[in-house]
């Protein structure tokens, strides 16, 4: 396994296509589950659909989680390359 910073240009444009497909995707997918499972819960009742909740809590949370661990990502990151790259000078 390679450091981050060992990665191409390349590599890491890919890498960020894909975790941008994957917050639309988690974001989309959630929206749908929630308006499915509330008009579900309105046309066969509430006792029989509310379980499903926890699975769009768990989707909007995979949404925030990509957010989150890519603001991290790129924090920690950023600041190690600034720091090698003013030791290698």
């Amino acid at each position: 396994i390679k450091p981050y910073w060992a990665y191409t240009n390349k590599e890491r444009g890919r890498m960020n296509t894909y975790n941008k497909i994957m917050k639309v995707f988690w974001l989309v997918f959630g929206s749908i589950m929630f308006i499915g499972v509330t008009v579900m819960c309105f046309i066969e009742g509430f006792d029989k659909w509310v379980f499903y909740y926890p699975l769009v809590v768990l989707a909007f949370g995979m949404y925030f989680l990509q957010i989150l661990w890519h603001v991290v990502w790129e924090r920690f990151f950023h600041q190690r390359w600034f720091l090698l790259q003013s030791f290698e000078h």
